[in-house]
This record gives structure tokens, C-alpha cells and sequence, in this order.
């Protein structure tokens, strides 16, 4: 995000680990940017697949995608999810 994006758009964002045992590394997000959405994300709205982006803490792949279901919030492990 540009140094001037930072002070002006905030990031509102729910994080879960994955659903899916072979990725157990990873994490889903929700994420809602106000009053704008950060202009690195603009390939989203032109058409783009995803927008891959490198940071210090591991690797981000960012789409507007949901296939199936996509999980919100964190579960108990071993616990059975129900949806309803």
C-alpha cells in the first residue's frame, strides 16, 4: 500500500485457518477497506484473478472469489461443523 493509503484507508479484516488439512499453514480472510479499496488491488476490478503480494511474514494471494463455502471464523479442533 502507497505511504499516503496507509493514513487514509482503513482495514477491517476476520481471519481463520484453513479449512483444509493439506494447507494447514495458511489462513482465509475477510477483508473490508473503507472509504476505499488500496490502489494495489486494482487489478481485482479490471479483471485480475488474484493479486500476489511478498511481505516479511509470508506470502499474500488476495481474490474476490468464493467457491463452496468459505470458512469465517475459527473452529474447535475436531469438533463437526454443521451448515445450515
Amino acid at each position: 500500500m502507497l505511504a499516503d493509503e496507509r493514513a487514509a484507508i482503513t482495514v477491517e479484516a476476520t481471519l481463520s485457518p484453513s479449512a483444509t488439512v493439506e494447507e494447514d499453514d495458511t489462513a482465509t480472510a475477510l477483508a473490508t477497506f473503507s472509504p476505499r479499496t488500496p490502489s494495489f488491488l486494482d487489478p481485482l476490478a479490471k479483471g485480475a484473478d488474484d493479486v500476489q503480494i511478498e511481505t516479511d511474514l509470508g506470502d499474500l494471494s488476495l481474490d474476490k472469489m468464493f467457491y463452496g463455502l468459505t470458512q469465517l471464523y475459527p473452529t474447535t479442533p475436531g469438533a463437526r461443523i454443521v451448515a445450515e
